[in-house]
């Protein structure tokens, strides 16, 4: 194939592989062109001396964490307050771990902050007391032995006088079948 003088060997026109190169420049400047352009720090070095707005600043943020952190402690006891307990046993295990959970956030509270420690250990007190309370009106769990595996129909009617509560005896005992009852299980007192 011949190659005229207003063609490169590509085939292309000159004029478009002129334009082509062009773009390119564009958008890969050369090594020279991009040190001749004025750089602009990324980050501006702040001011070693507070003034005023930035003592402003750093007084809102401070009262933003409190409130931030007092506002997620209520909303965790809120949570802990609609916890539907089962038995005794799930009321006392849950009322430690809110204890340990919410004295571990006391611990961490720095001692200038003493308003924002007592109103987190008042919320403290009112969800123990709360699970204390609701704690005393929770059947206790029993192990119920037996030589026989029975029915948790069976069982039910023997312990509670009530054969609707036979699957509330297969899913406390994770039982796959209710026909088939282990020889020891456990079932709430009343």
């Amino acid at each position: 194939m011949p190659v005229h003088s207003r063609q490169l060997a590509i085939g292309k026109p000159a004029a478009r592989a002129g334009f082509e190169a062009r773009q390119k420049a564009r958008r890969f400047p050369a090594r020279s062109e991009c040190q001749r352009r004025p750089s602009i720090p990324s980050v501006i070095p702040s001011s070693p001396y507070p003034t005023p707005s930035r003592r402003a600043a750093a007084l809102n943020d401070a009262a933003a964490k409190r409130l931030l952190l007092l506002a997620a402690v209520t909303a965790y006891c809120e949570a802990v307050a609609r916890v539907t307990l089962t038995d005794r046993q799930s009321g006392i295990t849950l009322r430690g771990n809110v204890a340990e959970y919410i004295e571990a956030i006391l611990e961490l509270i720095p001692p200038g902050e003493i308003d924002l420690f007592h109103a987190v250990a008042a919320l403290r007190d009112a969800t123990i007391e709360y699970l204390s309370r609701a704690v005393l009106d929770l059947a206790p769990v029993v192990t119920v032995e037996a030589n026989l595996s029975m029915p948790s129909l069976f069982w039910a009617w023997r312990i509670y006088a009530d054969p609707n509560r036979s699957a509330e005896l297969v899913a406390r005992n994770m039982i796959p079948h209710p026909s088939f009852m282990p020889t020891e299980f456990e079932a709430l007192s009343k």
